[in-house]
Formats: C-alpha cells, structure tokens, sequence
C-alpha cells in the first residue's frame, strides 16, 4: 500500500480505492476528479495500474474493447481510458474472471487430475465451456500449456486477434506490478474466456463506446479546466475520500476506528516523499528529506504549499477530506468474502453469478486461511496452489518463469488425489516463496 501523499494531501492508496470505487458504481464525474488528482501528482503509472487491474477484475471481457485501446495507446491518454471504464452502463460488470479462475480452482481440487488435459481443454473450448477449459488448462505443464493455448489463439477468429495479441504480449506494455507470475496466468484465463465467448457476446464485448453528447462533453471539460486551474491549492480538495471504499485495499481501511491518520497532516513533510510531484520538487529545491527546517527546505515548503497555508492551520473539516478514523470495529477481522461483497460486482457476463463467486471463495477462505496481508484480489490468487506460475507469449512459448511453491494441496494434485480434507487445510497456511 502506497501511503505518501497526493499533490493536494490525500493519501494514494485511497485515492486509488476512490477510483476504483467510482468505476465500479459508474461516478464518472468523482472518478474524473481522483483520475486528475493522480495525473497532477504524476503518478501515471500508479494510475495505468489502477485502471488496468480494475478493468480485469470489475469489467474483464464485458468490455475487451478497453484492453485494445489500452494496449495500442499504453499511458499515452490516461484520462479518456479512465473516462471510458467510468461511462461502462452497469450491466457491462463482469465478475467471471475472478469466477473462472475460482472454479477452476475448485474443480481441481475436487476432481483431481484430468485423464488428458489437453484433450479437455480442446473439447471446452469447442463447447465454449469456460470453466472446463480453465480447469484443463491449469492441470498441463507449462510449456505444453503455452503451446496448447497458442495453437487454439490461431484457430480463432480473425475478429479476436488484436484482443489475443494484447493478452499474449502482456510483460511487454502492461504496467510493471502486473506483470509477475499470476498476470501470466491470469491473461490466459482471460484469453480462454475470449475463446469460449459466442459471437453474438464477442460483437457485445467489442462494440464501440456510446458517444458523449455534446453538453456532457462540454461539462465534462469546464470540470477539467477548473481542476486545473486550482492546481496546488487547497480548494482542489473538493471531495472527500468515501470511508466505505477503504476497508481492506488502503493503510486506513486495515486500522482499528480508535485510530486516526488526522496527526500526520501535522508534520506532512514526513509523509510526502514517494510521490512522483513531491520527489521532483525536492530534487529541483535541493531538499534532501531531512526533516524541517533542513537544507533546500524553505524554498521546497514555499513552492510546496503556496499561496495557501499547510494543513496543519487548516480547519478539522478541511482536514477531513483525507484524512480520519480507521474502519475496523474492536473485534473485527479482515475477511475476504466481505470484501468481494464490497467490490465485486453484481452483474456477471458468462457463466457465473456473483453470490456463487463469493461462495466459492469463502470455502476457500475457511480452507486455507486466506492471507490477510494479500491487498489485491491477484496478491491473493498468487498463493492459491492451483495457479501454478506458467508463462504464456504464444504459440509453442516455454515458461520461463519460478515454479509454485511447494504445498500440500499442490502435491496431492499431482499425485491424483481427488479430495483434501477440509480439516488438514485448515491447519496451513500457503507460505509465500
């Protein structure tokens, strides 16, 4: 969690949990605001990792339109790939990435290993079976994987090419935290869902964007110039962070309410540095991060916060637009199925409902302990042992990547195991690497 300060105090993280809040409830003018607030801290590629991990896991095929322009224009025009996932109409949330992936993880777990993978998975494909196919796909080794996948990619229509090669080229344009292990798998459960998608839902998933209408465009603009033109003052600040979009993803969301992060607004100059804005204006006024009133610090405070006063002198209700009481309750715990009832979406395009979603991951958060630590919902499915670390850059691609870590759950799939007792899992935790 990034918990320095944005260009007008507002902590990053939350920033981040704003957006991602405001895409998924569709807020495109509060979205707009906390996308310019990370463009005017210069946290382009904070924001370009938002958006893109937003999109796979609260948006995903719905919309692969997103993921082409994403790819072809990269951080290049940040504001209108935000712009367009916050104009997304509800019924285009898609919650069966998360799904595919946890099913498959289940059939695994309950079915063992398949006779012949490959065969299954060219048959689910066929059948546009995504959960089959997921499932199969999981169980090869993983330069047999990559092969397999490639040789369906080219089989596909010529329709779905540009959304296959972006998914396929992923480590090569996509922002650099999601490209780890987990992301090779992750697109290519994406691009199987692709594949197994009908034609009618591939010309859904792919239509052009509804075209804004002359005076929401117009509106829109007067927002961004006003934005712009209170840049560094402190009547930028005009929304407040929602509490209820930070309970897991930030800093504050993980804290007890008898805490407060009010007190930092009191020595801020402990708390900005990590952000690109406050980095570069300390570099060119020879500020060193060396406390208060050190060398280059007059001249770093006096462009840091003119005309205006620093939030230490402003007002309790100034202050609390960032900043305020933690979200946990004495004896509440982090619980991951109340948090994909926060986030997840309601709306599911192939194959799985969202209450089953979260069904699927209670059982496993009740068999394997979840990890608290795990922020994201893809920190969490790293640790999942089914999702071995396989690479994926087309057809006839050996992965290249670290193997799995070693776990029980991963061994007694191997060795054809068909059912783990609940109860042994539940003494273990996957360990991280």
């Amino acid at each position: 969690m990034r918990t320095s300060l944005s260009r007008h105090y507002y902590r990053l993280d939350e920033v981040r949990a704003a957006l991602r809040d405001c895409i998924i409830n569709r807020r495109v003018d509060k979205g707009l605001f906390w996308t310019q607030e990370l463009l005017d801290s210069g946290e382009d590629d904070y924001l370009f990792e938002t958006l893109v991990e937003v999109w796979a896991f609260a948006v995903g095929p719905a919309k692969f339109r997103w993921i082409i322009d994403a790819y072809q224009t990269g951080k290049e025009d940040l504001l209108s790939l935000s712009l367009q996932l916050l104009r997304l109409p509800r019924t285009a949330a898609d919650g069966s990435l998360l799904g595919a992936v946890l099913r498959a993880y289940e059939g695994c777990r309950l079915a063992g290993q398949l006779a012949s993978p490959a065969s299954s998975f060219r048959e689910a494909v066929r059948k546009g079976d995504i959960r089959t196919a997921v499932t199969a796909w999981l169980q090869l080794e993983g330069g047999a994987a990559a092969a397999l996948l490639g040789e369906q990619c080219a089989l596909a229509a010529p329709a779905k090419s540009l959304v296959l090669e972006a998914l396929s080229t992923w480590p090569g344009w996509a922002p650099e935290p999601l490209t780890c292990p987990i992301w090779a798998t992750l697109c290519a459960v994406l691009a199987i869902m692709g594949l197994c998608m009908t034609e009618a839902q591939w010309a859904e998933s792919t239509k052009p964007y509804t075209p804004l209408k002359d005076e929401t465009k117009a509106s829109l603009t007067d927002l961004l110039d006003e934005w712009r033109g209170l840049l560094g003052r402190r009547a930028r600040r005009q929304y407040e962070i929602p509490q209820d979009c930070l309970k897991w993803d930030t800093a504050r969301g993980r804290m007890r309410r008898t805490e407060r992060t009010t007190s930092e607004l009191w020595r801020v100059w402990e708390v900005m540095r990590g952000t690109r804005c406050w980095d570069d204006l300390a570099a060119v006024t020879g500020y060193r991060w060396a406390g208060y009133d050190t060398e280059g610090w007059a001249d770093f405070a006096e462009a840091a916060s003119h005309p205006d006063d620093w939030p230490d002198e402003w007002s309790a209700e100034s202050q609390g637009l960032s900043h305020g009481d933690g979200c946990l309750g004495p004896s509440e715990r982090l619980y991951r199925p109340q948090w994909l009832r926060r986030w997840l979406p309601d709306a599911a395009l192939i194959g799985e409902t969202a209450e089953a979603i979260r069904g699927c991951a209670e059982q496993l958060e009740e068999a394997l302990g979840g990890r608290p630590d795990a922020v994201y919902m893809w920190e969490f499915l790293e640790y999942l042992p089914t999702l071995p670390a396989m690479g994926w850059a087309g057809a006839g691609a050996a992965s290249t990547l670290p193997p799995v870590p070693e776990c029980p759950q991963v061994a007694a799939l191997a060795s054809g195991v068909k059912s783990i007792k609940l109860s042994e899992l539940r003494k273990k935790k996957v360990a991280k690497a």
